[in-house]
């Protein structure tokens, strides 16, 4: 990787410099924001699923949200859902990059931590 690997997923990627996701609660929602730096310009999508669970391990989907973009640089999605007392939530992040005919060229993802409400 280039420098230190704190900021570089391992596999290394050929088109995601680094990825990231970030869950909070704020005024009865559940806040997700997933980045995407990108290396090169590629079209893609990002999608977020959020889950929920009421065991911190058996997990149910409860939204998922997609969003279409192209190019280089830091790419970013936000959503959120309704949070409900005594749930836990997560999400995960999945960044399909694509090639101009839209085949699929690698798909890095990752899972936010865990956070109970």
């Amino acid at each position: 990787g280039i420098g230190t690997d704190f900021d570089y997923p391992t596999p290394y990627y050929n088109y995601l410099a680094a990825i990231y996701a970030s869950i909070d609660t704020q005024e009865g929602q559940v806040i997700g924001n997933g980045l995407a730096v990108m290396l090169a310009n590629k079209p893609m999508t990002l999608v977020m699923a959020f889950e929920r669970s009421t065991d911190g391990i058996h997990w149910s989907t409860s939204g998922t949200y997609v969003k279409n973009t192209t190019g280089n640089g830091s790419k970013i999605i936000e959503s959120s859902i309704a949070a409900n007392s005594g749930y836990y939530y997560r999400f995960y992040f999945t960044v399909q990059v694509k090639d101009s005919s839209g085949r699929i060229l690698e798909t890095p993802s990752m899972v936010s931590k865990t956070i109970k409400v």
